[in-house]
């Protein structure tokens, strides 16, 4: 699972949350971490949550390209946006 949130405290909650429901957050594939280098902006995190920021309201490609390259991710069976 891999998780896209536009807030970095959203980020910072989402795996203790998960966690006291038994999911977890894997790392993401390299490759796509590095295409994801590309589209987030530089005061985002890339990482599983993925933090496309506030940023992501205004330039929606952010968001989508984001979106579609977690769901081409090998290992990636369900991306969550929150």
């Amino acid at each position: 699972m891999a998780t896209v949130v536009a807030s970095g405290g959203s980020a910072g909650l989402s795996p203790g949350l998960a966690a006291a429901g038994g999911v977890t957050f894997p790392a993401l594939p390299e490759a796509t971490a590095t295409a994801l280098r590309d589209v987030v902006p530089e005061y985002g995190n890339v990482g599983n949550p993925l933090d496309v920021t506030g940023q992501a309201v205004f330039q929606t490609e952010i968001l989508e390209r984001s979106l579609d390259l977690l769901a081409e991710a090998p290992g990636v069976d369900v991306v969550v946006y929150g």
